[in-house]
């Protein structure tokens, strides 16, 4: 499986994990979110081909999970994905480097001796993928991009070995998604078995579908195995592939695997396997489990008390992240919350149970234009929460971006608009609107044109309650937040308790002054007793 490290975290520069310092391995890998050099920027490279693409489907994502066995939620369970970093399914990495690989010139896939592939942002199902083949000497290059930022750089080393290895035996079990705790990678923990697939047949017939058709069947079996491997066993569940390496090997019978190394701090896991005729080396990161809110953390910043006794609030986006962390907020000051949620129901019974009766659920798809449940609930409110926001990933200004910017923006819009309007006429004059916003819109990083703008656009949106409806308006613009969203490499290493975010807010509430207040990222991370 695969997945995008950089695509976690709004970044400013680009950001080198090294993973000889982390877990002991000789190769660093270099998750960047710049843009692509040009052929011309880098000595002794020159273009070789920049014309051929791929879009890879749903039914393309099915078929591979069926002949690797690679069926990990990541890519085949659409309410799994929905709840992670990039809101929805993503292809796999070997399928997306088999897609590379179709533009790759026959002869160097078939003469290949080493081939190493990093993954730097997910490849998405629908969307258009441009390859740039390039070369310096006898080493070629293969890059996916989207826009001009890379997804999958693929490396081809010359010479033999690779396409002499035996073929994996057809029939393979795929087995159960394992979702093992990160202590439980042990450096040095080994597993053995046999090298088999589901259908070594079916994968050559993808692969030929998508123009691959020079890949030696070794090569494709291998990353194939190499999804499985990692999807499905080590790391697992919440695996995000960042990188492998195909090299000749010794002959063997089955397959020996062992984890050289991992790293607790940033999640990075390297395995070795030893495949018959050759070696594999898998660098993932495990997404790290996020807490949820529970009493202690709602008053870790701020003593529980009635100051928000009376007070009626929905939401938006309740269940996770930012929007759970101020549900527990307001109602640790003793406030009735409804926590709105599409698909979070164990997570609000969660809250519930924790915070007794003063936690309610209430059934709601923000980006749903249909918002009839909504209008049709009781609700007598004094203040309102919009948290709710489509996932978020790296793009650029280019012109095969522009369709990705404004599907990001009405999206965005639509999550507040739909749950605003349909609860406008709810609120009790002089009430209350809470608008989450971003620190996008105080430093405008450079991959998140799309981003700052849709927040850019949200806020006005409060402006306009404050002025026409006369709510007493708080426009928060935090950083990144220690969530789900941010649970890939690095993203909770410096993101922010989204708690201490919700006690600010919880502490806005009483005596908010009327108009428009807002709580920049600086003032954010100060605790409430700072500014007391």
């Amino acid at each position: 499986m695969s997945d995008a490290v950089s695509a976690m975290l709004p970044q400013r520069a680009p950001i080198v994990i090294d993973f000889d310092a982390a877990v002991g391995a000789p190769l660093t890998l270099v998750v960047a979110a710049g843009k692509l050099s040009p052929s011309t920027g880098r000595r002794g490279w020159s273009t070789v081909d920049n014309a051929h693409g791929f879009r890879l489907d749903a039914g393309h994502v099915a078929r591979f999970a069926e002949v690797s066995g690679d069926h990990n939620p990541l890519h085949v369970d659409a309410a799994f994905a929905g709840r992670g970093p990039f809101g929805r399914t993503i292809v796999h990495g070997a399928l997306s480097a088999i897609a590379v690989l179709a533009a790759v010139p026959p002869a160097a896939v078939r003469d290949a001796s080493g081939l190493t592939v990093r993954f730097t942002r997910p490849v998405l199902p629908g969307t258009d993928y441009r390859v740039l083949v390039r070369q310096a000497g006898s080493t070629l290059e293969a890059t996916a991009v989207e826009g001009d930022l890379p997804a999958v750089t693929m490396t081809l080393s010359p010479g033999t070995g690779l396409a002499a290895a035996p073929p994996p035996a057809d029939g393979g079990s795929p087995g159960r998604c394992e979702a093992p705790d990160f202590a439980d990678h042990v450096p040095g923990w080994q597993e053995a078995g046999d090298y088999a697939l589901p259908s070594v047949t079916g994968l050559l017939a993808l692969a030929e579908e998508l123009g691959c058709r020079a890949a030696p069947p070794t090569v494709l079996a291998a990353l194939a195995w190499g999804s499985w491997f990692a999807g499905m066993r080590r790391p697992g569940r919440d695996c995000l592939l960042s990188g492998l390496r195909l090299r000749p090997g010794a002959s063997r019978t089955g397959y020996q695997a062992r984890v050289r190394g991992a790293d607790p701090r940033t999640g990075a896991l390297v395995t070795d396997a030893e495949l018959p005729g050759l070696t594999l080396e898998l660098r993932a990161f495990q997404r790290l489990p996020v807490a949820a809110p529970t009493w202690a953390s709602a008053t870790a910043y701020r003593p529980a008390d009635d100051a928000l006794a009376g007070e009626r609030a929905l939401v938006v986006g309740g269940s996770r992240g930012l929007g759970a962390a101020v549900t527990a907020a307001l109602a640790a000051r003793s406030a009735t919350v409804w926590a709105g949620q599409r698909d979070g129901a164990t997570e609000v019974a969660a809250l519930a149970d924790e915070f007794g009766g003063r936690v309610r659920a209430l059934r709601l798809d923000a980006a749903d234009a249909d918002q009839s449940t909504l209008r049709a609930a009781e609700l007598d409110l004094t203040g309102l929460v919009l948290c709710a926001g489509p996932a978020v990933r790296p793009v650029r200004l280019h012109p095969d971006t522009v369709p990705a910017v404004r599907d990001f923006v009405d999206r965005s819009l639509a999550m507040v608009l739909n749950p605003l309007t349909a609860v406008l006429d709810r609120i009790r004059p002089g009430g209350w609107l809470v608008v989450v916003s971003s620190s996008a819109v105080e430093d405008f990083p450079a991959h998140w044109p799309h981003y700052a703008a849709a927040k850019a656009a949200v806020e006005a949106l409060g402006e306009h309650c404050a002025r026409v409806h006369g709510l007493r308006v708080l426009v928060v613009r935090p950083p990144r937040l220690r969530t789900d969203m941010a649970a890939g490499p690095l993203g909770v290493a410096d993101a922010v308790d989204p708690g201490l975010v919700a006690a600010r807010i919880a502490g806005w509430v009483p005596g908010a002054d009327l108009g428009v207040t807002i709580m920049g990222s600086a003032e954010l991370t100060q605790s409430p007793a700072a500014t007391a």
